[in-house]
């Protein structure tokens, strides 16, 4: 799993482009991608550039001023949105596999929230079944510092392929985006319904 050494955002309107680096193996990569808001949020990659460790400071630098926005600081803890696609045996809609995947989202749910408390980085607060599959929302102190936890989770119960997580970015006092943080190279439209 990378470490995110930093992130930068820049909006025009309603569309958020994010710079991220990340950090794999003793390498340094920038990984950028651009938000586009409508029915469901598109995410579409930039190419991945690598950065020398050397530069590292100066890039950081010329993030800075190409991507000045920054997210409305909130009053409310940081959010993780886990979403997670039904099996492939169960994504025909009868009502067996609904009752299978409700399980299988109660039991991601609880572990993940558990592994969350146990560590002292956060909580479950919802959940629900939604058009982009299996929705689990967690409060958390630091998404950066959450991810791998929750990543490692769902590892565990094989359903990382079939995950993405996003974090919430405040836009205003009282609304918000999300940004998909895993997979890294994510690409393609995320509903948060």
């Amino acid at each position: 799993m990378p470490k995110e050494l930093a992130v930068y955002y820049a909006r025009a309107g309603d569309t958020l482009h994010v710079a991220r680096l990340l950090e794999a193996e003793h390498r340094i990569a920038l990984h950028r991608a651009t938000l586009v808001e409508g029915h469901a949020m598109a995410q579409r990659p930039a190419p991945v550039r690598r950065v020398p460790a050397d530069s590292l400071e100066s890039v950081k630098r010329q993030l800075l001023s190409h991507y000045p926005w920054r997210p409305y600081a909130s009053k409310y803890p940081e959010e993780l949105f886990v979403q997670v696609d039904p099996a492939a045996e169960h994504r025909k809609e009868t009502l067996l596999n609904v009752i299978a995947i409700m399980n299988e989202r109660g039991n991601l749910e609880d572990a993940i929230g558990e592994a969350l408390e146990l560590e002292h980085l956060g909580q479950w607060v919802a959940g629900d079944l939604g058009p982009g599959g299996m929705n689990m929302l967690y409060e958390v102190n630091s998404a950066t510092t959450a991810l791998p936890v929750v990543v490692k989770t769902l590892e565990a119960r094989q359903a990382q392929g079939r995950a993405r997580i996003a974090r919430r970015l405040m836009t205003s006092a009282d609304d918000w985006r999300y940004e998909v943080v895993y997979p890294v190279d994510f690409s393609g439209a995320f509903n948060s319904m």
